[in-house]
């Protein structure tokens, strides 16, 4: 005598496992992920504000005059004089991976940057790290992967 035991679905549960699985890896989310990372980095710095939040110290009275000759306003230091560092910033997906990228697309850009972030801008070395996440922008990335994860195991995606 014996009783068979068994699971129903297990091909159906099979293939939907194994779509649930490519949809997380989905291009379309590192790509929101990447331009979001970079948008927020964007809107901060345009704000006068750091990767933590925090004002960014003011410019040095030589950096304001050249400002203010130029037609720019010197009130927030918001890291645009020419436009070239933070318009190089890009971002792009390698799929392989898993991964998406912020990055500045020259050297120039990159070479600028640096001196914000690391070395010290303009005479005096000011540092004004600018590019980077902080804890709550990760934290609203992440709020973006468990929305797309949701939407992937409904099957809407």
């Amino acid at each position: 005598m014996s009783i068979d035991v068994g699971i129903e679905g297990l091909t159906e549960l099979a293939a939907r496992l194994e779509r649930v699985g490519r949809g997380l890896a989905d291009r379309r989310l590192l790509e929101e992920l990447s331009g979001e990372a970079k948008e927020m980095i964007l809107q901060r710095t345009s704000e006068g504000r750091d990767v933590e939040g925090r004002p960014f110290r003011p410019y040095s009275k030589g950096h304001a005059r050249a400002r203010k000759k130029k037609g720019l306003g010197t009130s927030r230091v918001d890291l645009r004089f020419s436009g070239k560092m933070l318009g190089g910033i890009d971002t792009e997906v390698d799929e392989a991976s898993g991964l998406g990228r912020v990055f500045f697309r020259d050297g120039e850009a990159e070479t600028r940057a640096g001196y914000h972030e690391s070395k010290g801008a303009g005479r005096t070395r000011v540092r004004r790290a600018f590019f980077g996440l902080s804890g709550d922008d990760v934290e609203r990335l992440k709020g973006l992967v468990r929305r797309h994860v949701e939407r992937v195991i409904k099957g809407d995606l």
